[in-house]
């Protein structure tokens, strides 16, 4: 199983086409003089600018981090159903691990591994930071082995 994309990725490229659109609305406000708007959309974008930033040391952090390889167990999964717009929807997928000697952590999975694996499913996890690299249960190869 590979990972999916960090929520931490999702939540930066949220924040980026905000700073865009409040950017373009803040140049709108400009162009028809409207002062009081252009103050308030400029607060809205330096908010914005700032998420962006600690997104960005987030990421550094989580990518600085090292990678771990661990027996794990599979002990939950579950998925969360988020709304984008009218009657548009977006689920992920998760996993809680427990991890031998190091407690239980929670993974995004694709939709395919999430039905693939199931509670109690052991094997060898390998993740960096909050973001899973492989999990490869007992019994399946799903990477080949180096050869010498």
């Amino acid at each position: 199983m590979r990972g999916t994309m960090r929520e931490s990725d999702r939540t930066s490229r949220f924040a980026e086409a905000a700073l865009v659109i409040l950017a373009a609305l803040m140049i709108l406000c400009l162009v028809q003089r409207d002062w009081a708007g252009a103050a308030f959309l400029s607060l809205l974008l330096l908010a914005d600018a700032g998420a962006l930033a600690f997104y960005a040391m987030r990421r550094r952090q989580e990518d600085n981090a090292p990678r771990v390889a661990v027996r794990a167990v599979v002990t939950e999964r579950f998925t969360d159903r988020t709304g984008v717009s009218r009657g548009v929807y977006a689920t992920y997928y998760y996993l809680t691990l427990r991890l031998d000697g190091q407690g239980e952590r929670r993974f995004e999975v694709s939709p395919a591994d999430y039905a693939r694996l199931k509670p109690g499913d052991e094997g060898g996890l390998i993740y960096q930071g909050t973001h899973l690299i492989a999990f490869e249960p007992d019994g399946v190869r799903l990477m080949p082995e180096e050869e010498d």
